[in-house]
Parts: structure tokens; sequence; C-alpha cells
């Protein structure tokens, strides 16, 4: 159970509204707020005291990120979004002519367009018709063919929650040597994943949503399939940075020949947000003290709560489960249901201080970790009285 008294000293705001718009934008936990405010209240000062530290404070975030979501340190690399993350993986892989990609035709744009910028390359995009936007694993994996050098799917989709089976779409990815890489930007931060048991090759997101930090952080994953890839020149990093080294020292700036880095940093270009990254690392510590399994199953009992209280309020038949029928596995923190005129619904929530969204024909609901039982029976209440 997750402890109330927490939750309500680091996000006050979740107990001014009714939030349920986490698939959008998270909110910060005031310990990163207090930090992000004391670094532009103070960052020089901030600089002078920690400026060789920032490093190792960047080590520890990798570490953490380690600890939550599997791999060690050298498994993962530190981005400013996910789309950025995709860019770079689309960059390093040395493409052919008549290569493709295989992805939904409901995968969010991020995941969409850093593949299209590979027709120029000679790469295609294998895009499959999905029914009723629903990426299944089955119709992923059948679109594969002889040319198909990576598949690219999200982890949760944005429009509807629904989660694949990414553990079948990885077998048969390493089985036939395609990439599998997986936009995890709805996932990560509510859903209690082990990315090396899933076995994705690659996972990036930014963590403004449900990882609960500031625009300009975000994780990109490498299996150990990929890190040793890199080492071994089948993957290439398209860009390199001052700080790719093996190990860095301010006072050796000018040894152009240093040893470069074999580990995810490797993807790492350039200066660092830190105050952005540092405010994101409050964030994670916040997720280890309250553990990814408690947050998930919190998370999955309101949605269950709503669905249930949409049946019992006899309002399923006007509100209308997109995800109805699917099994648990193929559940999620979103909830999306479709409605006659969602934009303006939104519009009529917002006058009740409830936060959802307006996405693809319906309204889209989602749970986090500080979400309550009040929040849905709000929902409901309002829902009822909406004509």
């Amino acid at each position: 159970m997750i402890d109330q008294q927490l939750i309500a000293a680091e996000f006050p705001i979740a107990r001014e509204w009714t939030y349920l718009s986490s698939a959008a934008n998270g909110i910060i936990p005031e310990r990163g707020r207090r930090y992000l405010e004391r670094y532009f209240a103070e960052h020089h000062y901030l600089e002078l005291a920690d400026h060789y530290r920032m490093f190792e404070d960047l080590s520890a975030i990798r570490k953490r990120l380690a600890r939550l979501y599997g791999g060690r340190e050298r498994n993962w690399a530190l981005q400013p979004n996910t789309c950025y993350g995709l860019n770079t993986i689309a960059a390093a892989i040395p493409w052919r002519a008549g290569d493709n990609v295989v992805l939904a035709d409901c995968e969010f744009p991020a995941n969409v367009y850093p593949w299209r910028n590979l027709a120029r390359r000679g790469v295609g995009i294998n895009l499959v018709r999905t029914h009723e936007m629903r990426a299944t694993a089955e119709l992923l994996i059948n679109r594969c063919d002889d040319n198909t050098r990576a598949l690219s799917v999200s982890g949760v989709q944005f429009h509807d929650g629904y989660a694949p089976d990414l553990k079948a779409m990885a077998d048969l990815c390493r089985r036939r040597g395609i990439w599998l890489i997986v936009d995890g930007i709805q996932a990560l931060g509510n859903r209690n994943w082990d990315l090396t048991e899933i076995g994705a090759d690659f996972v990036a997101a930014g963590a403004q949503k449900w990882l609960l930090g500031p625009r300009g952080a975000g994780v990109l994953y490498l299996s150990d399939r990929a890190l040793a890839a890199l080492d071994a020149g089948e993957l290439e990093p398209a860009y390199l940075g001052w700080l790719n080294w093996k190990s860095w020292r301010f006072d050796e700036l000018l040894d152009f020949e240093r040893e470069l880095t074999t580990d995810g940093r490797i993807l790492e270009v350039g200066t660092y947000p830190f105050h952005d990254l540092l405010a994101f690392d409050r964030s994670l510590t916040l997720f280890e003290e309250i553990g990814l399994s408690v947050i998930e199953k919190h998370s999955d009992n309101l949605r269950r709560q709503l669905l249930a209280g949409l049946t019992e309020n006899g309002l399923a038949d006007r509100f209308v489960h997109c995800n109805s029928g699917e099994s648990e596995a193929h559940q999620s923190q979103i909830v999306a249901l479709r409605c006659d005129n969602p934009m303006e619904l939104n519009e009529r929530l917002l006058a009740h201080k409830i936060s959802a969204s307006a996405r693809e024909g319906a309204l889209r609901v989602s749970f986090h970790l500080y979400n309550r039982a009040e929040d849905v029976d709000h929902l409901l209440e309002v829902l009822k009285r909406t004509t």
C-alpha cells in the first residue's frame, strides 16, 4: 500500500485536482521541484561546491535505473527525450538499401519519424495495418520478412493503453537477428518491468510523463547484445562528444587520443542538462522508496475500480472501454473511453478540476501513484451528470 502522507507531501496539487493525465505529463514531486528552485537560485554556488561530483551523480542515476529496471550501469544512457533516443538508435544501425523497419499504424509520431527519416538511405517502413488500433505481437511478428532489420513498438500504446507481448517479439527478433526497439515513455515509471527479462534491445523514454521528471531528461536502455554490437562495430554511434571518454579529467582536455567508453555512455553527446537529470533522480528515489510493483498494483486497482464503476452506474454503453475484452496482460495504467465529443467532454471535466486527455476519439484517463479511489469516484460522479 502506498503511504498517502508521503504522497500528499510530495504531490499537493494531486489533492487539489483529480489529476488523471499522467500519460500527457506527470507531476514533478516536491523533492525535485525544490532541487530545481535551489539550483536556479544558487547555481553558481552549487557549481563551485559540486562541480567535480556531477559526473558521479550521473553515474548514480544510471545505477538507480539498473536497480529499478534491470541491467547494469553500463546498460543505461541519459538522453533528453524519447525521440532523441529513437533517432540515436536509428542512426547507429548500419542500414543497407532495401532494409525495412516494422511499425504499427497506431504508433505515436515520436516512434515514426526517426524511421521515416531513413528513406533517403533506401530504408522502408513496413507499416502494419491494425484492427481497432491494436498493435498485437502476432501482427507485428508476421509482418517481419527477410529484409527487416528492426521492429519498433510502444510498450504501452499512448491512445488506449494496450500493452503488447514484448517478450514474444523479443524472442522472435533474437532468433532472426532483428533489433527490437521499444518506445517506453508510457510505461517506465508505472509498470514493473525487468528489461533483461523482456529481452528488448533498446528502450527509450522521456522522463516527463510517468517517470515524473522535468522535460529535457530521458533514458535509453541498451541490452548486452546491443552493447556487444557497439563494441564490435556492428552498431556505430552517429555522433561523438567531448565526454565520451572511458574516463574524464579536466587537466587532460587536449589528449584527443584517449580511449572511448564501451558502455551505454557512448550514445550520450555533449554537455548534460545536469539540473534536469538531478531533479529527475529525485523522482527515481521516490520510485525506489515505494517500489514499482506497489505502484503497478495501485494503478491496476484504480483501473479496475473505474471499469467496474462504469458498469455499476450504467455508463458502460456511453463510455466504451477501448481495451474491453483484452486480458490483464494487455491492460495498463491507461484507460481509453470511446464516447461522443471527447474534446468537449474533456473541457467539461476541467471545470470540475478533473484533468484527463482527449486522444483519437476517446477520453484518455491515466492512473499513477498519486491517484486515489476518491479520484475515480469523483470522475464517475461527473460522468453521471454529463449528458
